[in-house]
């Protein structure tokens, strides 16, 4: 044993001198301590506190594993998936909480060997502590059961706990074997219980569970056995809790608990660990062989180095086209190698029955397209102000999204995710799926896509998505189309949609709305139905008119959840319509309706037939516009623009402002509301046929206070 590679090789010799000590004593233990000299007594106390207080001293040094290529050997060193796992885990434990980690995980990353030696550690080192590991199945459970045996065994003498019972396969038992010996100088008292997830024999049950490892549980037949059984068992502060699984497909109880714990609605704490972090999954390039890499290849290469900060190397690359083809040889396809070597949670499950969507498409988007916001927040309309609302966690304006991190699915806060701010001399369109409100029901989503013109693709720039009752989405829908200059929006009016859509037309009074159409009569003919109504046959178009657009690659989508509910939007086994399967599909369908009612409607026409402005690029002033979309000021300074739109958020920079009026719906604000075209009409004298958003802008402006007097000023808010 004292051949065996450690972290700190000054070890081997001090551990070979101790066991010929013990030999010398023919393995008696008592005697073999009572002749210990005194620095040997130091040197082990030494050691025993280190490994107490440093887990990874331990696991480095002493945790003895078998290994294929090298045989015995310690931990050391860690696999860099090791190293981010163990960080997780460690960083929790200093913080003084508890810790209970749920590591969803690619193929032969080492994370059972290291979960497996921190409930070993905790064992050993922690008098009066139970330990619970679980497996899959009998043969599983004999394996982990295994690990800790060669881990007993393979300590040395005086760092060995003595051992009163085992059961093999079942139980290790730490304590005095002597009966007399227990009742004035007590053992460890800890144990180890090895259980197969289909064969619980409940042998943990009432007793405080201090450390558990629980592996591939999207395996397990029936997950409620943590609930019912082992989790009221883990009632200690200073519990260590490990469950480990890949994920085996977009359905059962680790697939939900694992969105349950990405949302935050478990006291868990979710790890992923990509495939890449394993050095092994590589393919060297053979002599003079000349690799080159693919489109695809190089976006997936830059993605992966801007948000996590690792190089792709092209045998990585290259091992992972190997890999491909041998599960597109056995398979038919190449969508089982990202469940079993992922890059990123959503694409590890992988979803059953037929996709409504092209799914090599969309591992594509996941690869090359998907990205984080650049801001998040939350957003309203204050009717009373007419204004724009914007709100953060850090205060005041949407707050900026730091590199590399964590995002969860908007949940109480932040909802508001922004990929691109408001470009003045860009069309928007906004689409929204109207839900209860109720929490833990259904969500309510407001999708924004920026309309392409000519060859340039539509882009999705923001999406809103949170739990909120129908009225005071109205508000939201509305401060969003307002601040995407004044967009179009088309709501889903089925069952409660109409409560939203009617608050946006008769209360709020936003006029730019969505009219439906008879899209099966001859002339495609506008009725006088505000808002957007799925049936049958609407539904089956805009599936068909986003898989269109997939395929020719005319839309671009960066949300990594919208990718990943269009992965799961699948028809059952029985044939049943398209929808999500055991998962939401509010993101799916607000964006099909968003792209599909962008280039149906008139406006989206008019917008997608727009020519690129040929003044950008060429104008030497700069306008500042203000969430209204009100010229506010104008420079031929733009950082003095910039700084004036820091200073006030919901403002914008632009080099060409542009008028827009918008009147495409049987309500009139002049005849019907109180607002200010209504004023105009009744109390100013203007005819219904001058009141655009040039002249309105022009009354408002006059109505405001007096423009400054210095003829130097440039601003006239």
């Amino acid at each position: 044993m004292s051949e065996i590679p450690r972290s700190n090789p000054y070890l081997n010799e001090a551990i070979e001198g101790l066991n010929e000590h013990y030999l010398r004593h023919r393995g008696n233990t008592a005697e073999a301590w009572a002749s210990l000299s005194g620095e040997a007594l130091s040197f082990i106390d030494e050691e025993l506190l280190h490994c107490v207080s440093d887990p990874r001293y331990y696991l480095e040094n002493y945790h003895v594993v078998k290994t294929e290529q090298e045989g015995l050997k310690t931990l050391f060193p860690f696999w860099e998936s090791q190293e981010i796992f163990y960080y997780e885990v460690i960083s929790i434990m200093h913080a003084g909480r508890p810790v209970r980690v749920m590591c969803l995980k690619a193929r032969q990353q080492g994370l059972s060997t290291v979960s497996e030696g921190l409930v070993f550690w905790k064992t050993i080192f922690t008098p009066v502590s139970n330990t619970l590991i679980i497996a899959q199945d009998g043969q599983q459970s004999a394996f982990l059961f295994d690990m800790a045996r060669t881990a007993y065994d393979c300590l040395p003498w005086w760092m060995q706990p003595e051992k009163r019972y085992e059961q093999a396969g079942k139980l290790l038992q730490f304590d005095r074997v002597d009966e007399m010996a227990r009742q004035y100088m007590p053992g460890l008292k800890s144990n180890i219980y090895v259980e197969a997830a289909n064969k619980m024999t409940g042998a943990a049950r009432g007793k405080t569970i201090k450390a558990m490892h629980a592996s591939e549980l999207a395996s397990w037949d029936d997950g409620g056995q943590l609930t019912k059984a082992i989790f009221p068992t883990m009632n200690s502060d200073d519990t260590l809790a490990i469950m480990e699984s890949t994920a085996e497909g977009r359905s059962g109880f680790w697939y939900t608990f694992w969105r349950d714990t990405i949302n935050g609605k478990t006291d868990w704490h979710p790890v992923f660990i990509e495939f890449f972090r394993v050095k092994k999954y590589s393919r060297p390039l053979k002599v003079g062989e000349e690799f080159i890499r693919t489109k695809d290849e190089e976006a997936f290469v830059d993605r992966v180095k801007t948000e996590k900060n690792v190089e792709i190397t092209d045998e990585t690359l290259n091992w992972m086209r190997k890999k491909k083809l041998e599960f597109i040889s056995t398979e038919g396809d190449e969508f089982s190698f990202y469940g079993e070597y992922p890059s990123n949670w959503m694409e590890a499950f992988q979803g059953s029955g037929l996709c409504a969507f092209p799914k090599r498409r969309l591992q594509k988007i996941m690869e090359s397209e998907v990205c984080p916001p650049l801001l998040v927040g939350d957003i309203t309309f204050d009717l009373d102000d007419q204004k724009i609302k914007f709100s953060s966690k850090d205060g005041g304006f949407l707050r900026s999204v730091e590199p590399g991190e964590l995002l969860q699915q908007p949940e109480e806060e932040e909802l508001f995710r922004v990929w691109e701010e408001p470009d003045h001399d860009e069309d928007y369109y906004v689409a929204v799926d109207v839900a209860m409100g109720n929490e833990g029901g259904d969500y309510s989503c407001v999708e924004v896509i920026k309309i392409g013109r000519g060859l340039t693709p539509d882009e999705q720039v923001a999406e809103w998505r949170g739990w909120i009752n129908p009225v005071p989405l109205a508000y939201v829908a509305v401060a969003i189309a307002r601040w995407y200059n004044f967009a179009e929006i088309a709501v889903e009016v089925n069952a409660v949609g109409v409560t939203t859509n009617n608050e946006i037309q008769r209360v709020i009074e936003y006029d730019n709305i969505y009219r439906w159409k008879h899209i099966d009569k001859i002339g495609n003919t506008m009725t006088a139905h505000t808002g957007w109504y799925t049936n049958y046959k609407s539904r089956q178009m805009i599936i068909a008119k986003m898989v269109e657009a997939m395929l020719s690659r005319t839309i671009v989508i960066r949300s990594e959840w919208l990718v990943d509910e269009m992965m799961d939007f699948a028809q059952d086994e029985e044939g049943g319509k398209f929808q999500g399967q055991d998962a939401n599909d509010d993101r799916v369908m607000a964006f099909m309706i968003c792209r599909y009612c962008a280039h149906e409607s008139d406006t989206g026409k008019r917008a997608a037939a727009r020519p690129m402005s040929s003044k950008i690029g060429t104008s030497k002033k700069w306008y500042v516009m203000d969430a209204s979309n009100r010229k506010i000021a104008e420079t031929d300074d733009r950082e003095k623009a910039l700084l004036l739109v820091r200073e006030h958020k919901g403002f914008s920079v632009v080099q060409a402002p542009e008028d827009r009026d918008f009147h495409n719906t049987l309500y009139s604000p002049i005849h019907n509301g109180n607002g200010i075209r209504s004023r105009m009409y009744y109390e100013m004298g203007y005819s219904a046929e001058s009141i655009n958003h040039e002249t309105v802008t022009e009354v408002e402006s006059a109505e405001a206070e007096p423009e400054p007097t210095d003829p130097n000023a440039w601003l006239w808010y």
